[in-house]
């Protein structure tokens, strides 16, 4: 059985939205280029390439054909159309060449819908590993407790933690037992070891999941991990 590996990152997600999930992307195991295409056709048929090459071309032509024509096309394997692209002011309104598009789309069916159907899929996401070994704020200093009013600091230690502030997918925030964020730290300070953030809006009393983002000082390249460790708030005033 063949394989196909991929690694994941965050997806559609900024700092204080409420639903962080991650989206896959695929490793394909090669590229096949049109000369390459045109001669597994040839060794499979028997048949001589240039005469392949002419037939393949020739069918590539009459698909860009019957679309210029304003036809769809419904083929064993495939079906092609054309899309329209941007919205109109109104149900009777004239086309408008600068919001308006015409696009061909092509989708899968049959056996070409299919084939994917056996591949075993493997995560191959690399990348930081961080771990969260402690959690105080600044003043009481309790490990897994944050006493505090509207607004506190708070002093992470642990692995991997180094925290890029500007990048729309790494930070620090508090999350409930939904899994809904309810507060948003500003990371002040981080390295690989220690993270010192703010944390302007402390939630109401009781047990949260204190959520470190981050790529650990890689690169873009990496994918965001995440980690959580359990925390008590307890308000004083």
């Amino acid at each position: 059985m063949a394989k196909l590996s991929y690694t994941t990152s965050l997806s559609a997600f900024k700092k204080g939205d409420n639903s962080p999930c991650y989206t896959a992307h695929v490793k394909h195991n090669g590229t096949v280029s049109s000369e390459d295409f045109v001669k597994l056709l040839a060794d499979r048929s028997g048949e001589n390439k240039e005469r392949v090459r002419y037939i393949w071309e020739l069918a590539q032509a009459e698909i860009i054909r019957q679309l210029s024509e304003g036809n769809r096309l419904e083929l064993e394997s495939i079906a092609a159309g054309i899309a329209v692209s941007g919205s109109f002011d109104s149900a009777n309104a004239a086309w408008d060449r600068e919001k308006n598009k015409l696009s061909p789309f092509i989708n899968a069916k049959g056996e070409l819908k299919a084939a994917l159907a056996n591949l075993e899929t493997v995560n191959i996401t690399q990348g930081a590993k961080p771990t969260i070994l402690s959690i105080l704020d600044t003043i009481h200093q309790t490990d897994g407790l944050i006493v505090g009013g509207e607004e506190v600091d708070l002093l992470i230690s642990g692995k991997d933690l180094a925290v890029n502030a500007d990048a729309e997918d790494e930070g620090v925030w508090l999350e409930d037992s939904k899994g809904v964020i309810v507060a948003t730290a500003t990371v002040t300070m981080s390295d690989k070891s220690i993270i010192n953030c703010h944390l302007p809006n402390v939630p109401g009393d009781g047990e949260y999941k204190l959520v470190v983002a981050t790529r650990g000082g890689l690169g873009e390249e990496f994918g965001v991990a995440i980690a959580k460790k359990s925390v008590k708030v307890e308000i004083q005033y």
